[in-house]
């Protein structure tokens, strides 16, 4: 009989407990997807970032050589990576946009409007600084670099405070 009481009280406990237990499941897994979303974000940026200096190199030293262009296959190669890490960009805030919260969606388009305002100066040409330095970047091209770099700095500080 005090078994079967047991088995009862051991039974009811669980039923009562199950709810809590499924929330606090949730939650974790939410958490865990906003992280790896934000990771993604994060990452996909970085690449873009550095795969277009390389493009922008490439062009300028095809500037430089009176036109001749690198070999196809390594400008093809730096231009398909470059599009996708931009792609992989928008689809990352894409995703956090539609989990939010809120201010993190937001961090996350100012990222993207920095990575946009990069793209349309990559083909910025030879400065004063560049022509003097062929490994320093044209000046316009290195403030939207930095102002992305800003943004992704800033994206990281919000979402650390909605990941923790």
């Amino acid at each position: 009989m005090t078994a079967g009481i047991f088995a009862l009280a051991g039974v009811l406990l669980g039923v009562l407990l199950e709810p809590a237990r499924a929330r606090f499941a949730s939650r974790a897994r939410n958490r865990q997807e906003r992280i790896e979303r934000c990771g993604r974000l994060v990452e996909a940026a970085a690449t873009a970032l550095r795969l277009g200096a390389s493009l922008n190199d490439v062009s300028r030293k095809t500037q430089r050589q009176g036109g001749r262009a690198p070999k196809e296959e390594q400008l093809q190669s730096i231009i398909t990576d470059y599009n996708l890490a931009y792609d992989r960009t928008g689809v990352a805030v894409a995703l956090i946009r539609l989990s939010g919260p809120d201010e993190l969606a937001e961090a996350a388009d100012a990222v993207l409007m920095a990575i946009d305002a990069h793209h349309a100066k990559l083909q910025e040409p030879d400065d004063e600084a560049s022509r003097a330095d062929p490994t320093a970047l044209p000046d316009a091209l290195r403030r939207a670099r930095e102002e992305t770099r800003a943004a992704v700095d800033e994206f990281s500080s919000t979402a650390r405070r909605f990941t923790r």
